[in-house]
């Protein structure tokens, strides 16, 4: 386990640099993450990638700091899409009935094939080469009808 340096100026550098140490040794292709569990938010953040914030939008970076208007305080530290999706698998897990309609909204945009990442930051995990594997609660768990409302 190595957890995020959340006390130091820039944790952000520090943790890329420990994850490419860690992940460095290891040969080509299996460089990446082995498992990464998220969840999401009722407002379908995920990884505190949160509607329009700034890190959705990295694609150098494996770790970035991550602030503004629509993150919750406080600053956060947090895996890019990139990161994230280069793993061999990828977890969601999802409870709570507060969750159901957001879950309504992004099943119908991955059905569609379309959605605004800017506004539903869980469509940024698309594996790269791993598998994705969602896990919902029956409370979280919209109808058939509620995904066809939300088209």
């Amino acid at each position: 386990m190595h957890p995020v340096p959340v006390g130091l100026d820039d944790p952000a550098t520090a943790y890329e640099q420990t994850l490419r140490e860690v992940l460095g040794w290891r040969e080509k292709g299996h460089d990446r993450l082995d498992c990464c569990l998220l969840g999401m938010g009722d407002d379908a953040h995920t990884a505190s990638l949160f509607p329009g914030s700034p890190a959705q939008s990295e694609d150098e970076r494996l770790i970035a700091n991550n602030s503004g208007p629509s993150v919750t305080p406080p600053d956060r530290v947090t895996m890019t899409y990139r990161l994230i999706n280069a793993s061999r698998l990828i977890a969601v897990m999802v409870t709570g009935q507060k969750k159901r309609t957001m879950l309504a909204r992004v099943a119908a945009a991955s059905e569609r094939g379309d959605g605004n990442l800017a506004e539903l930051p869980i469509l940024g995990i698309r594996p790269v080469g791993g598998e994705l594997r969602w896990y919902l609660d029956g409370d979280a768990c919209p109808a058939p009808e509620e995904v066809a409302s939300a088209r």
